[in-house]
């Protein structure tokens, strides 16, 4: 099973169309073909033969539970919260899990465009509900593994593929997009888009993987 997660920075149908058994698009415009799509002028599109779950809460708006073949699958678009600063961005990827935690127990991917890196977690002013350091103490308790980080063996913080680059400056590179799986499933490959064929589309980078259950 093929799964691939871009923020494609809006007009995606005008940029290269992902190819893979399930998409998942941040910063997309509505268009006919998703099967899933949330947002106002952008939003986040599901591209696969995917369900929303009854347990979808709009207090997560962006953060949509999803089921095909009895398995969990959470697309992720974490927002910014310019009123309540507390809930913004890992925040809410954190409290969502908090939220529907009992599905963590069954076959459960958690893939998207998550908007942080452990990096920031000590560099806030002010408090949020949930660092990354909390978010990943969540998953761990679960068994559900970042898939990046276990294939090549990089740890939190000092990733060496960067998935978005501020302002698109090579200068300025970061790792914010994420794809974790329990430990239902087997990881074959895992590939994060090269800065010098898609920044001219983007300044999110795709990460793709293939994975078995």
């Amino acid at each position: 099973m093929n799964i691939t997660t871009w923020n494609c920075n809006g007009a995606y149908r005008n940029k290269p169309q992902i190819d893979a058994d399930i998409v998942v698009i941040q910063e997309c415009e509505k268009l006919a073909k998703p099967n899933i799509w949330f947002g106002d002028k952008k939003g986040i599109g599901v591209f696969s033969n995917i369900e929303l779950q009854k347990k979808y809460s709009m207090e997560f708006r962006y953060i949509l539970p999803l089921k095909f073949n009895n398995i969990n699958l959470f697309a992720i678009w974490a927002m910014d919260d310019k009123i309540d600063h507390p809930k913004r961005f890992v925040s809410q990827v954190y409290r969502a899990m908090k939220y529907y935690n009992k599905l963590l127990d069954e076959p459960t991917i958690i893939i998207g465009d998550f908007n942080w890196n452990i990096y920031w977690d000590n560099k806030l002013s002010y408090p949020i509900e949930g660092k990354w350091c909390d978010l990943i103490n969540l998953l761990d308790s679960k068994n559900i593994k970042s898939v990046y980080h276990e294939y090549f063996g990089d740890y939190f913080g000092g990733e060496t593929q960067p998935t978005f680059y501020q302002f698109r400056d090579k200068s300025k590179p970061y790792h914010i997009d994420y794809c974790f799986v329990s430990k239902h499933f087997k990881v074959n490959k895992v590939e994060v888009g090269k800065y010098a064929d898609w920044i001219q589309y983007s300044d999110h980078m795709p990460l793709s993987l293939d994975i078995t259950i």
